[in-house]
């Protein structure tokens, strides 16, 4: 009796992935298989691509007086009392990040 139910698993599995097959075979946004240049390496080359464009203060729409920074580091800064337009960025295309501001208020005011 038992091989009997482990059959019947079995042929309900399969036909669930012809399903699951001919389902995703129809349907034009999700391909089957990945084509040529997909993948985790292709989408690490297009993420990088993408932030090489607008890496210059100036461009997508930032204004060349705007200091960069982190939300959460412009949110400590207001805190502290600390002007961002004083701080070097240390993150990421030269963001002012939360260490940055944590540091520059700890240089401003030695206890």
């Amino acid at each position: 009796m038992g091989l009997g139910i482990s059959v019947l698993l079995a042929l309900i599995g399969i036909s669930l992935a012809v399903w699951l097959l001919r389902r995703s075979a129809r349907d034009e946004s999700t391909p089957a298989t990945a084509e040529p240049g997909e993948g985790v390496e292709a989408g690490v080359e297009e993420a990088a691509a993408v932030v090489g464009e607008a890496s210059t203060p100036g461009e997508a729409g930032e204004k060349k007086d705007k200091v960069r920074a982190t939300p959460a580091a412009e949110r400590k800064a207001e805190d502290l009392g600390v002007d961002l337009s004083q701080i070097e960025g240390t993150g990421s295309g030269g963001r002012i990040t939360v260490k940055d501001v944590t540091e520059a208020a700890n240089q401003a005011s030695p206890d």
